[in-house]
């Protein structure tokens, strides 16, 4: 049986889409036959502040980093706040627990792997965006390598960043990317075939996904909104629209441990206690989604909801299909539930249902040469 390793966003991840790719790439993996783990990779160069603020604790954070910054993190909450932080925390350790993987490994001793894995896969997310990227992620350390779906998150390179990712993509047998705009950017940079793919959480049905939901205790018909960036105008448009439809309008403050002034103000029901089979439940069955995430777009099309995706608007002379959400939703034709920040579509367009037919016979076709590069990548033996 083969050994196939992982790299990916993994470690103490507080991260609902990463925390759910990494799950359904490494249970799809062990479906060719192969013993399939999770590298529990870390860099100690990047805490991020939250996890410094709890290891300081709040007296000495607060002299190192002052008191706006500090609350601005979320470590001066209330104790409601403060419980359901550590349930969420709890909840996450217990799903990536699930999740085989190796022990935490720091970076600069990734090398130590190299005789472990038969093969190594990078992927999915952010792996090969150029202020993320280092040794595990673009597989130095590997015998065989393999990238699943990696995101760029960059529309060209610097030389030297163009350079050193050809450098590393010079050993790969099979290189795949998530997004359209992604397939010439790394073409250009190697002499092996690109291949875009679905995002491992799409590889799955929505039934596979409901076996894994959790409910939450919510009582009447909602909207939800996920948002990771502030987005204050959007915000508050989607709260007047819950409003004027009379409709409980659920948020998740703290997302990713980034406290955005928006979390607390534009909603009916913050909710913290959420892991990530909680958050599968609140997509399911929300009345409607309103999102910047591109995790949480995929999961709407998983569950067939009506929602709205809002993303940046592109800079001048950059095409469209460079944009996560866009690279996703362009594929089954819902361009059209991309709005800009700052642009609330009228309410008679909110209201305007999503007809899942053709996206369903889309995401199969998808979905099947996705399972085809992966069984070209990971073939059966015998």
């Amino acid at each position: 049986m083969k050994k196939v390793g992982i790299t990916t966003l993994y470690h103490k991840t507080i991260n609902y889409g990463g925390a759910l790719q990494a799950y359904a790439l490494q249970k799809k993996i062990e479906e060719f036959g192969c013993e399939c783990t999770v590298i529990d990779c870390y860099s100690t160069a990047g805490k991020n502040k939250y996890e410094r603020f709890k290891a300081l604790g709040l007296k000495r954070s607060i002299q190192v980093f002052g008191m706006k910054t500090v609350y601005k993190v979320g470590i001066k909450l209330d104790q409601k706040m403060r419980d359901g932080m550590n349930e969420r925390h709890k909840l996450f350790s217990e799903f990536l627990n699930d999740i085989p993987h190796t022990e935490p490994v720091d970076i600069k001793n990734i090398y130590d792997l190299q005789d472990k894995f038969d093969i190594c896969v990078t992927g999915s997310d952010q792996v090969w965006h150029p202020g993320i990227w280092n040794d595990a992620y673009l597989l130095r350390f590997a015998r065989k390598k393999v990238s699943y779906a990696a995101s760029v998150g960059a529309t060209e390179f610097t030389n030297d960043q163009a350079e050193e990712l050809s450098e590393a993509l010079r050993e790969y047998s099979a290189i795949s990317v998530r997004e359209k705009g992604a397939v010439q950017l790394i073409q250009n940079l190697t002499s092996v075939k690109i291949q875009k793919v679905l995002d491992p959480t799409l590889l799955y049905t929505a039934q596979d996904w409901e076996k894994l939901v959790c409910p939450v205790k919510v009582t009447k018909p909602y909207v939800f909104m996920y948002a990771i960036d502030n987005h204050p105008a959007f915000r508050r448009a989607v709260y007047k629209y819950c409003q004027s439809r009379k409709i409980e309008l659920i948020t998740i403050p703290f997302n990713q441990s980034h406290f955005k002034i928006s979390d607390i103000r534009y909603t009916d029901k913050p909710l913290y206690a959420v892991g990530p089979r909680q958050w599968l439940w609140l997509i399911k069955n929300a009345e409607m989604v309103f999102t910047d995430s591109f995790h949480g777009s995929a999961f709407c099309l998983q569950f067939k909801k009506d929602f709205w995706s809002f993303e940046a608007p592109c800079d001048e002379g950059t095409a469209p299909d460079t944009k996560r959400i866009f690279s996703l939703l362009s594929e089954f034709g819902l361009e059209d539930r991309i709005v800009d920040f700052d642009d609330f579509p009228e309410m008679d367009s909110i209201e305007k249902r999503i007809d899942y037919w053709d996206v369903g016979v889309k995401l199969n076709e998808l979905r099947k040469e996705s399972q085809d590069f992966l069984m070209r990548a990971f073939p059966r033996r015998g």
